[in-house]
């Protein structure tokens, strides 16, 4: 049935391709009608060759070829104008527009394949849509008056003659609207049906024998209708075009006139396959690298170029009926470029037989379809002004092509000034500037300063913003031509760019301002100080970094020329004796004073009689000094004051944020208290403790009011408590606005507390408040697994008649007490059954980086639903933070066994029983469960949880998950690797964690202490083997001597430390008396730094030399004949004082693996044997290695693996060239290699080609796995 399926789809391809290319052939080469057949042949060849390469090298085997047809009217404009050029030399005509036909296929190539390996599929999406939108207008211009022309016989031209001959075959030219007008209709009537992608190739296939059909009714013979233009007439028979190439026939001195056309065809060209490949892979569930199939078409384009022939691409709308057909295996594809091939022979005498109106209606409709697509979609999504630079450039191609491309490009620049104009470059203005305020607290006084100066006019504020150009800053003038201030701030913060004209502008503007009196400041323009000193008004002009500082220098101005500020207290004289905390002073009159005043411009608002409630307020208040240097509080204090400062500074530190402010000791401070400001009081009130550091950077008086003060005053004054409650209320609206100030440029707003409830806990500075609705809840898993796994319907119920698996017969007893049964249907029977199958369909799942954060509810589908065969389940970097949620999903899976929670954050459980999961179900009339559920997970993963031994022992004391055999715990900052108190739990005692562990994993962890390798022994008695890669071993040896010399029995012989820190051989020797199985060892100091103190085949054979035990080394196993090589080889260079042997035995005893040796081999005399000599040597004893090469592309997948032996010294490049050889499909620049290791989920990359095999340790038995990097995702970029 499958291969009747692929006949049938294979049948209507050729058919589909034939039909959709023959009708270009006449538009190929309009100099000649004795010519037509020849362009008929190159096009089909063109398709032939697209579906051959498709077939082969694409990731959509369903795609169809196609010559590329938004060519044509550029191909039909330069074959007129080489007829033009060369008419006194007609003999040139055709190789120079084969010539010229051939270079256009080579350019577009090359475009294609440029832009595959450069990944640069977006790069044409650039084109302005006004400009493109007119082009395929032009082009459905064309094409539709080609179809005319084909339909009538009468060349088409834009003349009255020609017009006036077309109109005398008015018959065929209605028939031809009529037949349009059908298949119109039945597109409208099967649009959204399943049969939609039928009607194009059943009307045009049906079309041939009705023409026939009515012509014989009518009386025609095949030569009357040739005659009487209704069929076409006898073509030439078909000449290669491989005889008509003559290269000294070409007129090579045309090219250069007509570049602008090739430019032209690649441009189209290019246009269209990022955008037909991904909706076909869409349409098709496939996914595809686009780069990787513009890589392809420009292998087909280049081979077209090869043979003469024209541009090629991927069609969409043929694919996709191909695919609906059943089509799509890569064989399939091939059979169909060899029946087109077969075709092209007899495209002259097929061509005969098909009826003219045939090529019209298609020519026709797919002109009327580009018309449609530009000049009428286009009308609701474009202005005016787009609308009509879209009809201009379709009248003007169909004129010259190359024209209406560069005019339509004009003109958008045009549209794009005229647009760009109209858009105001101020996006707010503030006049006067009541409404822009710096972030300094001002005092009462300083306000009603500022406020009668904006009366006066104040200043004015223009927040500028987007592109500023010729044509948009000739409105400034206007905007202050009839204001009266004093200063004018500009704000340049949002602006993007400036050209040299704004800047002119902005000069004048300088200029008017200057001569009016109103001084001019410039924010957020420093960084383009250098342009601005071009210009001499300007560039007198005040400049800030911030609207901010421009606003702060306004006010000090104001207030500067103002009479009315308080005057400034005397200097303070730096008390002598040092003292750690505030201590006690007399409070002078003016310091009592200055209180008073403060609180009375604070308490003013609340109506309060001033100033004896100041004066009351003052009663509860200590006046203190302190010197600089004192640190009031320090972060986790408790708040048991707060102050109003008199005089000095004090400096809020922050260890964690760095915003920039004042420095002191090289320390940078995120805020500053300054003279008449409160700190402090809202902890002081709330009773948190203090989230900051606060220094005094000067000496300082203070009024302070401790805690016990504060509860005084609201039991003997509640009056005075509110009042300075609202002082604190002041200053906490004051701190919120800077808060959301810096905000906007990217930190938080407060530490979790809103209204002195702590919401949650957070640095202070670094927490901010949502809205609902902007916030991405968490889902449980059953929607998780809907949305990525059933993002589409289940298939429809049968009709009912054929759903007799829905119905069922139930038993039951009449009121007689006779036995009777009832058929009854199952409503929604199906639906589940469905579900459920497919569900027990899965083996390995991903829901990682998905919004997963729960087990319950079950929202999406009803009813007892579960997943009984999955094997595996990815969960990592999700929201997911409740251990019972974790065990509720492993209770969904029976079978699980492998379980990933890498860069998730699962909050600590405590001891005891496990609660129940949110929202999960009640009674046992929701949930049934009939036997106890034991989780089967062997293998858990959790990689970067931070997750500490603590939390990870109370996890295992409730047993969710008793046979756990593999842990991974890397990159979780566990310096201690296995914490010393689990010392203390030994042997087979019931309270020993984790019983049958048999790996751990802890690379990545800092560890430093040798000692965790008993620990481990101690604590995991199952323990096989332990993963320390990338940790800090080696930089003190200390503890694996010991390690080495315990006796403890065990069971762990497998050790990985690849990418620690062993740099001598002194920590190779005390890690070689280690007794194990298997070692891994790579990438350290000693092999792989800078200045190495050996190879890594060196390392090798010493390591081989002094293990007897050893079987694998670095991933591959140690033979015989390598182990009596690399013993023979210690044994000559022991006898040697060399730098290896002198650190060996610091830790090792030399002599006795030498006494071990020579009792095996006897004495080798090695002379003054070198250690290049000898790894010559061993390489020739040792020449070959057997290694297995394992296809896992998607494309290899389905080869067999192949074991090959080859040289130790053959290089990671030699064997990528080996494995392209014999897996052809994958190219050699997208292979990569792996070296499989079962510590690593994905093994070793092989990346360094100049490398040779051994340098990874590669031996016999070692497993190499054969990717294909466009099956590799790209990585994610951080979210910002």
């Amino acid at each position: 049935m499958a291969c009747m399926q692929q006949i049938l789809a294979a049948g209507i391809a050729v058919l589909i391709t034939v039909l959709d290319n023959f009708p270009y052939g006449f538009l190929v080469f309009p100099m000649a009608h004795d010519l037509h057949g020849l362009g008929v042949s190159m096009v089909l060849l063109s398709a032939a060759i697209a579906q051959a390469v498709f077939s082969c090298c694409s990731s959509l085997p369903e795609g169809l070829g196609c010559m590329i047809v938004e060519n044509i009217p550029m191909l039909h404009s330069m074959a007129l104008s080489v007829s033009t050029s060369l008419a006194d030399r007609s003999e040139r005509i055709l190789p120079t527009t084969l010539a010229l036909y051939s270079t256009a296929s080579l350019a577009t190539a090359g475009a294609f394949l440029l832009l595959g390996h450069f990944e640069l599929e977006r790069v044409f999406t650039i084109l302005p849509k006004p400009v493109l939108m007119g082009c395929i207008g032009g082009m459905g211009i064309y094409i539709t008056a080609a179809g005319v022309e084909a339909t009538t016989g009468i060349g088409w031209a834009w003349s009255g003659t020609a017009l006036l001959q077309q109109a005398m075959h008015w018959p065929r030219i209605l028939l031809l609207l009529l037949l349009e007008l059908t298949l119109l209709n039945f597109l409208r009537l099967a649009r959204g049906r399943e049969w939609e992608s039928f009607v194009l190739p059943l009307f045009f296939l049906g079309l041939v024998p009705a023409s026939w059909i009515a012509l014989y009714a009518a009386g025609f013979s095949h030569e009357l209708a040739q005659e009487q233009g209704w069929i076409f007439n006898n073509f030439p028979a078909t000449t290669s075009y491989f005889s008509l190439w003559r290269l000294d026939l070409i007129a090579w001195e045309v090219f250069p006139h007509q570049l602008p056309l090739l430019m032209g065809i690649v441009v189209f060209s290019c246009l269209h396959v990022p955008v037909n490949v991904p909706a076909l892979a869409q349409a098709t569930g496939r996914k595809v690298n686009v780069n990787q199939e513009l890589s392809a078409h420009g292998v087909a384009n280049l081979i077209a170029a090869c043979v003469g022939t024209l541009q090629n691409y991927m069609v969409y709308s043929s694919s996709l009926l191909y695919f609906k057909c059943g089509g799509g295996a890569r064989a399939t594809g091939f059979c169909v470029a060899l029946v087109v091939l077969m075709v092209i022979p007899l495209a002259s005498s097929l061509i005969s037989y098909l009826p003219r109106v045939l090529s019209g209606v298609l020519l026709g409709h797919l002109g009327i379809e580009l018309m449609w697509e530009a000049l009428v979609d286009t009308w609701p999504t474009l202005d005016i002004l787009e609308y009509l630079i879209v009809v201009s450039i379709a009248a003007i191609c169909n004129v010259s092509f190359i024209y209406g491309l560069l005019i339509g490009l004009l003109c958008a620049c045009i549209a794009f000034a005229v647009q760009a104009a109209r858009s105001d470059p101020v996006r707010f203005a503030f006049y006067p500037g009541r409404g822009v305020r710096s972030r300094k607290l001002r005092s009462q006084i300083e306000l009603r300063i500022l406020e009668e100066f904006d009366n006066r006019g104040g200043f004015m504020v223009l927040r500028l913003h987007g592109v500023l150009f010729f044509g948009n800053t000739h409105s400034l003038p206007k905007r202050v031509q009839d204001i009266e201030c004093q200063v004018l701030i500009l704000d340049f913060a949002q602006v993007i760019s400036i050209d040299s004209s704004a800047y002119s502008q902005l000069d004048m503007l300088a200029t008017q301002l200057q001569s009016r009196g109103i001084e001019l400041l410039c924010s957020g323009l420093l960084a383009e100080m250098a342009k601005v000193t071009r210009y001499t008004r300007l560039s007198a002009a005040s400049f800030f970094l911030d609207m901010d500082a421009a606003v702060q220098r306004v006010e000090e101005m104001v207030l500067t020329l103002s009479n009315g500020l308080p005057a400034q207290p005397p200097t303070l004289c730096r008390s002598q004796a040092a003292a750690s905390k505030p201590w006690a002073a007399q409070a002078l009159e003016a310091d009592q004073q200055f209180f008073d005043d403060v609180c009375c411009n604070l308490l003013e608002p609340l109506g309060l009689p001033q100033p004896e409630t100041s004066i009351s307020l003052r009663r509860f208040f200590e006046f203190q000094r302190a010197v600089e240097g004192t640190v009031l509080w320090n972060p986790g204090d408790p708040s048991d004051f707060a102050f109003l400062l008199v005089s000095g500074h004090v400096g809020v530190l922050d260890d964690y944020c760095d915003r920039g402010g004042a420095q002191m000791d090289g320390r940078s401070f995120v805020d500053c208290s300054v003279r008449g400001q409160f700190t402090g009081e809202l902890n002081l009130f709330t009773g948190e403790s203090r989230k900051n550091r606060i220094i005094a950077t000067e000496d300082l008086s203070m009024w302070t009011v401790t805690r016990s003060s504060l509860i005084r005053m609201q039991r003997e004054a509640l009056p005075l408590a509110f009042a300075l409650q609202g002082i604190a209320l002041r200053y906490a609206a004051h701190r919120m606005y800077l808060s959301m100030l810096d905000g906007h440029a990217g930190l938080g707003k407060h530490s979790g507390t809103y209204q002195g409830n702590a919401l949650f806990t957070c640095r202070d500075g670094h927490g901010s408040f949502a809205k609902v609705e902007k916030i991405e809840l968490g889902m449980p898993i059953q929607r998780a697994i809907a949305e990525k796994y059933f993002a589409t319907a289940l298939p429809e119920a049968a009709k009912k008649s054929t759903r007799q698996e829905t119905l069922d017969a139930m038993e039951y007893m009449d009121s007689k007490g006779r036995e009777k049964s009832m058929a009854v249907e199952f409503v929604g029977r199906y639906d589940i059954e469905q579900r459920q199958q497919r569900l027990e369909g899965f083996v390995e799942m991903s829901l990682a980086e998905s919004a997963l954060a729960s087990r319950y509810p079950d929202e999406i589908w009803s009813g007892d639903w579960s997943l009984p065969n999955l094997k595996s389940l990815w969960l990592d970097k999700t929201p997911i933070c409740e251990w019972a949620d974790v065990a509720a999903i492993c209770e969904l899976c029976p079978n699980l066994e492998w379980l990933s929670l890498s860069r998730t954050r699962l909050r600590s459980c405590q001891r005891g029983a496990l609660p129940q999961p949110a929202h999960a179900p009640k009674g046992i009339s929701e949930r049934l469960v009939f036997k106890p559920f034991v989780c089967k997970v062997r293998t858990l993963i959790l990689n970067g949880t931070q997750i500490t031994w603590p939390d990870l022992l109370a996890v295992d004391s409730l047993g969710l998950f008793p046979q756990l055999e593999h842990l991974h715990l890397s990159q979780n900052s566990l310096e201690e690797g296995i914490p010393h108190s689990l010392d203390e739990i030994q042997g087979d005692s019931p309270g020993r964690p984790l019983q049958r562990l048999q790996s751990l994993v802890l690379d990545n962890n800092g560890i430093s202490d040798w000692t965790v390798l008993r620990r481990a022994i101690t604590t995991f008695p199952s323990l096989q083997a332990l993963h320390l890669n990338g940790n800090l071993l080696g930089e003190s040896i200390q503890g694996l001597a010991e390690a080495a010399a315990d006796q403890t029995p065990r069971r762990l012989t497998a050790l990985f430390l690849n990418e620690n820190k062993l740099a001598s051989w002194r920590s190779i020797g005390a890690l070689a008396s280690y007794a194990l199985l298997e070692l891994k060892v790579q990438r350290i100091p000693l092999t792989d730094s800078t200045s190495p103190l050996a190879s890594p085949m060196l390392l090798r054979q010493v390591l081989i030399a002094l293990m007897p035990t050893l079987l694998r080394l670095n991933a591959s196993e140690v033979t015989v004949k390598e182990r009596t090589a690399a013993e023979r080889y210690f044994l000559s260079i022991a006898q040697q004082n060399s730098p290896l042997v002198q650190g060996l035995a610091e830790s090792c005893d030399i002599a006795e693996h030498v006494e071990r040796l020579r009792a095996i081999h006897g004495n080798v005399v090695g002379g003054d044997i070198t250690e290049h000599s000898q790894a010559s040597r061993s390489a020739l004893s040792n020449a070959l290695v057997e290694v297995t090469l394992r296809p896992v592309g998607a494309a290899i997948v389905e080869k067999p693996l192949m074991r090959k032996k080859v040289p130790h010294t053959m290089t990671v490049g030699e064997l990528k060239r080996l494995a392209q050889l014999l897996f052809k499909q994958v190219p050699l620049d997208r292979l990569l290699l792996t070296l499989a290791d079962d510590g690593l989920p994905f093994g070793v990359p092989l990346d360094d080609e100049a490398r040779e095999l051994g340098f990874f340790g590669i031996g016999d038995g070692a497993e190499i796995r054969v990717d294909d990097s466009a099956d590799v995702p790209a990585p994610k970029m951080p979210a910002s």
